[in-house]
């Protein structure tokens, strides 16, 4: 269901970008489809050659957006004056990060949408996915089998209550996007058991951690359609923002269609080919 008066705005931006032309057969190997136009004057050597140790072009091109996006937004925010200024780090689970003040940013894709949340104002983590049965589940009830042991008893018991297949479909990507969203923003591993948090999705959206109740994040979501050379089910995109004790608002569910955010100011939808010609002009290669 999707909010058409949401209680408050928080200070997020997500920019997702469409790289559904290369995942039209996602196991594909270089070689068997077009090789993805990358430019490797757009990143640092080091970069560019963990990029193309992938074996698959769509692995190569998730990677190579990844670089360019937080490129994009620190000069076009100003966040640096020049394209070669940007430094991006990385810790020591690997989630990137820059040293400039007070901008948070975080990166994540999967099926046709690479996708860029950030905030000047708070922590922020993001999480895509394309809402559709992996092939090697049978049905949406087998699939909330497997992924149970990263579930509590109460969301595993509300997801299997869906009216419908796809509604139990849905509902397990609901759990699923906001706990990466969640754990992204805290820097958590992957290893980080998600058992151990528990999410309620009802008439209010409430979160415990540890059988603790954790109310310093908020969520935002939104539904990308499917790319425009895909198709495909559309994606789920969660994003978490926090910590902080100052919120306005009560925690809730707030949960948009791509339209929605676009009208609202906080989303922008790229091609492949228009980031890769932004990069280009901004840098001056």
């Amino acid at each position: 269901m999707w909010s058409s008066l949401l209680p408050f705005m928080p200070d997020v931006d997500v920019w997702a970008v469409d790289v559904s032309a290369w995942h039209r057969e996602p196991y594909t190997r270089l070689g068997a489809s077009p090789l993805p136009a990358l430019d490797a004057r757009l990143v640092e050597a080091g970069a560019m050659t963990r990029i193309c140790r992938y074996m698959r072009a769509i692995d190569r091109i998730r990677a190579f957006v990844a670089c360019l996006l937080p490129r994009v937004m620190l000069v076009e925010t100003q966040c640096v004056p020049h394209w070669h200024d940007v430094f991006i780090q990385r810790t020591e689970a690997g989630r990137p990060y820059t040293d400039v003040p007070h901008m948070d940013f975080n990166i994540s894709h999967d099926g046709d949408w690479v996708v860029m949340a950030f905030s000047r104002t708070y922590g922020v983590g993001v999480d895509v996915m394309q809402v559709a049965l992996p092939p090697f589940e049978e049905n949406s009830a087998s699939f909330c089998y497997t992924m149970s042991s990263s579930m509590s008893r109460s969301e595993h018991d509300w997801v299997l209550q869906g009216a419908s297949e796809a509604d139990v479909l849905s509902r397990l990507y609901d759990v699923w996007t906001y706990k990466e969203a969640l754990t992204k923003n805290m820097g958590l591993g992957l290893g980080f058991d998600f058992a151990r948090i528990d999410l309620r999705f009802g008439q209010a959206l409430t979160l415990a951690m540890d059988d603790r109740a954790v109310d310093t994040y908020r969520f935002r979501e939104l539904a990308l359609p499917c790319g425009a050379s895909h198709h495909a089910p559309g994606s789920r995109v969660a994003v978490a923002l926090g910590p902080s004790s100052a919120w306005d608002a009560p925690m809730t569910r707030q949960a948009v269609s791509a339209q929605q955010a676009i009208d609202e100011g906080w989303l922008r939808m790229w091609t492949y080919d228009s980031l890769l010609a932004h990069a280009r002009a901004m840098s001056g290669v």
